[in-house]
This record gives structure tokens, C-alpha cells and sequence, in this order.
């Protein structure tokens, strides 16, 4: 029987990838890596082969490594938002290790350019990369915190190129000041887009605020104890109705509430009144029902010639029994 090795594979392969790592293929030697390694010379061959075949080893095991380091970083992440930012100070914030830079941006500089194997292997490292990014933004997408208008794919080629910029930077002098602004205006890019999304249950408190302060200043005819008696009763509807949500800079700016084509209403930020939300909003709606039906107080003026700018009509007179104030049953039909 053969002798058993008297050393573990997996350390003393690590061992190798962080001296290649660090010094590249050229500039390590074999004796380097004996002394490295802590191996006989001929173990080292018996188990690895000749240096190029070492080095294939350590690029696989660097590898797993990084996508191990990857979803370390963004698997307690609520959001997409945190998982990207997680996955920007890790490189930051990160070890020694980190401060050498990515060891496939170092071998595609080095090697991939006269060696095809080399190349490929680095090419689907990126590939994959490049897929773990995707799957983020799809979800941040899914989820509205990240705007549809470019393909995930696209984003992710993007986001992955930032990342691999930063593994660059931190090898250099470079404070963690500005690896910081960098990282901000990369996310500033990413998510503060403006986007109408499905509400989430973590709106809920923005969206009530919005729905008390609208409803106060716009119905002044109305006395202000009447909608904060009613506010618990609409804050317990709402995660149940149909609701979109306007957002801009990762803050809530509006939303519309809909029930079967019927609009509960169209609430708007006093800050934001008048570029033009409202109307976003309401065609939303529009894209989502052929028919919509609301009520409005008569005495809100405002808000009707809003709807007949929008081609609303009114259809009959109605009167809210609860406030005792008239009130337009308007209704918009697709052409």
C-alpha cells in the first residue's frame, strides 16, 4: 500500500491560490511555492502536476471561494438595494486577501491574452458573475425598488464591471472616502429611478401619511378630526386593496388605490403637486382597467377639473353620508 499524504490537499491548495493570487503566475516560482505550500517538491508534483496545472487548480478554487464570499455577503439582505451595497463593502471593508485585488482580473491581464484555456476559465467566472447580479436586480425589479426600463442582464453587466473597478482600486492608495462616493453614485444610478410599483407591506406607514396630509389639505370643507377618526380603519384596508405606489429616490411621493376599476383615490405629496404624478398615476389605472368609475367631492374643485381634463364625465350626483357633502360619480371609458 501507498503511503497516505500527510498533509490536507484543500489547505495547502488555498495556499497556492493566495500566493498566485498575490503574485501572479510569472513571478511565482516552484520553490515559491514548495516553501508556500509546506510540501515536498515531488508532492507537490505527484498531486498537482507542473505549475500550470497548479495554477488551473488554484483559479478553480478561487473560484468557489469568491462565490461562497459573494453569497455570504448578501444572504441576510431584505432587499436588492442591501444585497448590491453589501456586496460593495465587502470589497471595502474586506481582509487582506481583498486588498490583492480579484484574482480573475489578475490572471485575465496576465495569462488569458496568449493562453485560451485561461481565458475561457475567466470568462465563465464572469458569466456567472454576471448571473448572480441578474438574479438581484430581477428581484429588485420584481419587488419596484429597481425601474424595468433596462434589461437586468444589462444591468448586471454594468454593476459587475463596477465591482471588478473597485477590486482594482482598493489595491491602491486609494481612501476609503472616495471607494465610498464611488459606490454611492453606482447605487444612486441603480436605484434612485422613478417607478410606479405594487405596494409592499413595508409602505404602509409612508403611504398613510400621505393619505392623511392630502386628505386634510385638500377637502378643507371637511372638519380634519373626520379623516384621523378614520385613519386605523383605512390603514387596516389598505395592505388588502389594489395599490401602486409612486417612488422616486427611494421615497414615496404617491399612490392610487383601486378596487375592481374603481378609484378609492389619488394621493399625491404636497411637494410634489402639479408636475404631473396624479396624472401618471391615473394612467396606470388606465393601463390596467377599460373602465374606471370615482367619486369626488363637488366642493374639490381641483380634483374634478383634474378628471374631466382626463376625460372623466360625470354621471350622476351623489351624497357621502358620513360627511354630509355632495359628492360627482365620474366614469372614464377606453376608446
Amino acid at each position: 500500500m501507498g503511503r497516505s499524504k500527510e498533509f490536507d490537499e484543500n489547505v495547502v491548495l488555498q495556499k497556492a491560490m493566495e500566493l498566485f493570487w498575490k503574485q501572479g503566475y510569472e513571478k511565482t516560482s516552484m520553490s515559491d511555492l514548495v516553501e508556500r505550500m509546506g510540501i515536498h517538491r515531488k508532492s507537490l508534483y505527484d498531486t498537482f502536476g507542473d505549475k500550470r496545472k497548479l495554477y488551473l487548480k488554484a483559479i478553480e478554487c478561487y473560484g468557489k471561494y469568491s462565490a461562497e464570499k459573494f453569497q455570504s455577503a448578501i444572504s441576510d439582505a431584505a432587499t436588492a438595494k442591501q444585497a448590491i451595497q453589501n456586496a460593495f463593502d465587502d470589497i471595502i471593508e474586506g481582509n487582506e486577501c481583498e486588498r490583492l485585488g480579484c484574482f480573475f482580473v489578475n490572471a485575465a491581464t496576465e495569462l488569458a491574452p496568449r493562453d485560451g484555456e485561461v481565458d475561457e476559465i475567466v470568462n465563465q467566472a464572469f458569466n456567472q458573475a454576471e448571473k448572480r447580479l441578474s438574479d438581484i436586480i430581477r428581484k429588485g425589479q420584481e419587488s419596484g425598488e429597481i425601474s424595468c426600463n433596462q434589461d437586468a442582464r444589462i444591468w448586471a453587466e454594468f454593476l459587475h464591471n463596477a465591482l471588478i473597478g473597485m477590486r482594482v482600486l482598493v489595491r491602491t492608495s486609494a481612501g476609503k472616502d472616495k471607494l465610498y462616493r464611488i459606490k454611492e453614485m453606482l447605487l444612486n444610478l441603480l436605484f434612485n429611478e422613478t417607478v410606479i410599483r405594487k405596494f409592499q407591506n413595508r409602505d404602509l406607514e409612508e403611504i398613510m401619511k400621505i393619505w392623511l396630509d392630502t386628505n386634510i389639505r385638500a377637502h378643507r370643507f371637511i372638519p380634519e378630526d373626520y379623516w384621523k377618526r378614520n385613519f386605523d380603519s383605512v390603514k387596516g384596508a389598505l395592505p388588502h386593496a389594489e395599490v401602486y405606489v409612486y417612488e422616486t429616490k427611494g421615497e414615496i411621493k404617491a399612490f392610487v388605490g383601486i378596487d375592481s376599476g374603481y378609484i378609492a383615490g389619488i394621493f399625491v405629496s404636497d411637494e410634489v403637486q402639479s408636475v404631473g404624478i396624479g396624472k401618471r398615476l391615473l394612467d396606470k389605472a388606465k393601463e390596467l382597467y377599460p373602465k374606471l368609475s370615482l367619486s369626488v367631492y363637488q366642493k374639490n374643485e381641483r380634483a374634478v377639473h383634474f378628471y374631466q381634463r382626463e376625460r372623466f364625465v360625470v354621471q350622476r350626483e351623489l351624497m357621502d353620508e358620513n360627511t354630509g357633502e355632495a359628492e360627482y360619480l365620474m366614469v372614464w371609458t377606453q376608446e
